[in-house]
């Protein structure tokens, strides 16, 4: 699978490592501050293709 966070810009802040989710920091190493919104997405690669999710979310 692949799942990666962009903030409101369409810049992606976050892509899927399994050894380290996210935390919350940005790129600059700033953390994602209360009432900021980001879009996820995740692409899930299947025997029959793949499937893919995704939505917004709200940092409080």
């Amino acid at each position: 699978f692949v799942f990666r966070i962009e903030d409101g810009q369409g810049q992606v802040v976050y892509t899927t490592t399994v050894a380290a989710p996210w935390d919350g920091k940005l790129p600059d190493g700033t953390v994602a501050s209360s009432g900021q919104a980001y879009s996820w997405s995740v692409v899930v690669n299947q025997k029959d293709g793949p499937s893919y999710f995704s939505d917004e979310v709200l940092v409080e």
